[in-house]
């Protein structure tokens, strides 16, 4: 059986609950994921009235990320929605439900039409695009209400499939402040997912990814220069795997 992954956390540590979306957003082909219905019910019991909802997610159901928008929308505490690296499709759409929007500099929106996997026969294909019509209706609706752009302005954004940086969301009224201070995190998810992300977003996030290579190898008794001349290895798969072993040798080492 396979363990649903865990997509959002909370710390509810001081006067501020920090609720964080750090992944796919509801239960993807896998069943990793946590339907929406779970991250309600949490927020639900959040005892304090300010809420710092952190998002940094490819996005996922739409569905769900609707679900969630309406609750946020309707709970009577006071919630800030922050990105953190990246909101994109239905991340986005949670982003839209905060009084107040905050994306530091560095940090993406990315909005676009709902699309799915889908087998069937002529006339139920027919019927679900029609429903994804509706829904990408709903998905403009939202981003218009919220925005300083008519319905279709929206959708020709959403049919271009629109990455959005800090500053332009804050023209155009997705963000209500822009973070001077405050820097993006890395990605938790598979950049692959998101096979658009502008090559600036990218290598920014490699230059993170690098950083907390480092970090992990200096923590585990590499020297600066030897943390440094892995880190800067090639980033595949195989070459990641030999550092985490380095990284558990040294950690026994030091024990």
């Amino acid at each position: 059986m396979i363990r649903p992954r865990k997509w959002f956390d909370l710390n509810e540590s001081g006067n501020t609950a920090e609720l964080y979306i750090y992944d796919v957003i509801g239960p993807d082909f896998w069943e990793n994921g946590i339907r929406a219905i779970d991250f309600i019910n949490q927020l639900k019991a959040v005892k304090q009235d300010e809420i710092h909802i952190h998002i940094n997610s490819p996005g996922g159901s739409a569905f769900d990320g609707i679900a969630i928008f309406h609750a946020i929308q309707e709970s009577k505490k006071n919630i800030t929605t922050i990105v953190d690296g990246i909101a994109a499709s239905a991340a986005s759409i949670i982003f839209m439900a905060g009084k107040e929007r905050r994306m530091p500099s560095g940090s993406m929106l990315m909005i676009h039409k709902a699309w799915t996997f889908l087998a069937g026969n002529e006339f139920e294909l027919i019927k679900f695009a029609e429903r994804l019509k509706i829904l990408d209706e709903q998905l403009a609706n939202i981003y218009s209400a919220t925005s300083k752009y008519d319905l279709a302005k929206i959708s020709k954004m959403m049919e271009e499939e629109t990455y959005i940086d800090s500053n332009e969301a804050s023209e155009m009224g997705f963000a209500t402040a822009v973070i001077e201070s405050a820097k993006i995190a890395a990605l938790k998810f598979d950049r692959n997912l998101l096979p658009g992300l502008p090559d600036s977003f990218n290598k920014m996030q490699s230059a993170l990814n690098k950083r907390d290579i480092e970090a992990a190898l200096r923590d585990a008794g590499w020297s600066i220069s030897e943390a440094k001349k892995l880190a800067a290895g090639p980033r595949d798969a195989e070459n990641d795997s030999e550092i985490l072993k380095a990284i558990a040798r040294n950690i026994e080492i030091l024990k």
